[in-house]
């Protein structure tokens, strides 16, 4: 699944890229269409509400997303993708521990986000990276002397 969609030979960063900003736009929108959803996998010790962080994780998936279409803010925007989705991580666990009295079919929802969060670390990393800033060197022009 995460080969379709990280950087690859075959999946150019810009692709892949504006993948994940469909997927954070469209996550973002739904913390503001449905909020409630989101407000119940908010682990409730958190202060203020859940409903605060249902809509900062909303407009921080809004601005991530927006970030990551535009090539000269793709690399911080692909950071901040990855530090979104370890801020949330919590939200994830709590999830999982929560849903353990639903259904089966819940549950394997709950516990299946866990290891998926990973891929989309490394999905986001993979962006940053491809989006690397060049070295120096490169962009003066040097070469390596032999």
């Amino acid at each position: 699944m995460w080969q379709n969609a990280c950087v690859t030979k075959q999946q150019p960063a810009a692709t892949s890229a504006r993948i994940m900003a469909a997927f954070l736009l469209t996550a973002g929108v739904m913390h503001f269409a449905n909020p409630t959803f989101f407000d119940n996998i908010v682990p409730p010790w958190l202060p203020p509400s859940e409903r605060f962080w249902t809509y900062i994780s909303g407009i921080g998936e809004l601005c991530v997303g927006l970030g990551l279409l535009k090539k000269s803010t793709r690399r911080r925007a692909a950071l901040g993708a990855f530090g979104l989705f370890l801020a949330v991580y919590p939200a994830n666990l709590y999830m999982a521990w929560d849903w353990r009295d639903h259904a089966l079919s819940d549950q394997l929802v709950a516990y299946g986000r866990l290891p998926l969060q990973f891929g989309m670390f490394w999905w986001a990393l993979s962006i940053a990276r491809a989006n690397a800033l060049p070295v120096a060197g490169d962009v003066l022009g040097f070469q390596e002397r032999e």
